[in-house]
């Protein structure tokens, strides 16, 4: 498989060598750049990276406008922020601009890995507790309209049946958004992985929703998910 070509983009150069470095040590990744926002606009259309890794731990005010600018210069690549514990006013606005992901601050290494990994494979990833932490965040029903409107996908679902969803669905939702594999959650309820597939796929179904990010969301809008997450 090819290697994984990342630009790290942020205004601490110090933050930029540390992920650097990590990425550096793990076999499958390539950081084809590291630069400050100013310089990521202009050079990143020469860079051809896979994904942007973009630091919005210090809060700007153009955020929105430069995650904005990145996309329409690199349509193709993903871009996945880091982002502190304090959500900023412009955060909706940032993900209807084209995040294809969200991860905090402090994010533990093998953590990291895998979340770019699942970026770049499964299209769009969100930390649950970030997507729980955001639905509390603000009780703006257009806001959160937008936030569940990535890429143009309208989250949405039929009333009827994900009021239908089963015990078992419910207990595997919430381990879903913990971010169990179908393998642990087949460990976690003593049923078999093809089981937990089956049950996953119903659950989409019933939810309305084509991934588990998707359904992470819709589900915590939907109240489905409360207090399921520490």
């Amino acid at each position: 498989m090819d290697s994984i070509k990342v630009l790290i983009v942020g205004e601490d150069e110090v933050f930029r060598k540390g992920i650097a470095s990590v990425l550096a040590s793990q076999k499958g990744f390539q950081v084809v750049n590291s630069l400050d926002s100013a310089e990521a606009v202009k050079q990143h259309a020469y860079s051809h990276a896979d994904l942007i890794l973009l630091d919005l731990t210090l809060i700007r005010k153009d955020s929105a406008e430069l995650v904005q600018q990145l996309r329409r210069r690199c349509p193709c690549s993903k871009i996945v922020a880091i982002i502190n514990s304090d959500l900023p006013e412009s955060f909706a606005e940032i993900i209807a601009n084209g995040i294809d992901s969200c991860l905090p601050e402090g994010i533990m290494r093998s953590n990291l890995i895998k979340a770019i990994e699942l970026v770049c494979t499964s299209n769009l990833f969100f930390f649950p507790s970030l997507a729980k932490k955001f639905m509390h965040h603000s009780s703006n029903q257009p806001m959160l309209n937008n936030v569940l409107d990535i890429n143009n996908y309208k989250v949405h679902s039929n009333t009827h049946d994900f009021q239908k969803l089963t015990k078992r669905e419910l207990e595997i939702l919430k381990l879903i958004a913990k971010n169990y594999t179908n393998k642990e959650i087949g460990k976690a309820l003593f049923i078999s992985e093809p089981t937990v597939k089956t049950h996953v796929s119903s659950i989409l179904q019933k939810l309305g929703q084509s991934n588990r990010s998707q359904a992470i969301l819709f589900a915590y809008k939907a109240g489905l998910l409360k207090d399921s997450l520490a």
